[in-house]
């Protein structure tokens, strides 16, 4: 909160932009797994998982892997 609010306050509206383009991305991502669900009966994300998820510990590497990227 207090980052978006100093954003908000250094920049004003000409980050306005962003949101809109975030909405676009949410409307294209939810389209393309309301498809996924019709075409499969599955969700998404068990499509995803059974498709490149070989082992199950890939999750937790991939949650290692995301928080040294973030650090």
């Amino acid at each position: 909160m207090t980052i978006t609010s100093k954003s908000g306050s250094l920049y004003g509206f000409s980050l306005l932009w962003i949101v809109a383009l975030a909405f676009f991305f949410m409307y294209v991502f939810t389209s393309m797994a309301v498809h996924i669900g019709i075409v499969t009966d599955r969700s998404l994300l068990s499509v995803i998982r059974e498709k490149w998820c070989y082992y199950p510990g890939a999750y937790q590497f991939q949650g290692y892997v995301f928080k040294i990227i973030i650090t």
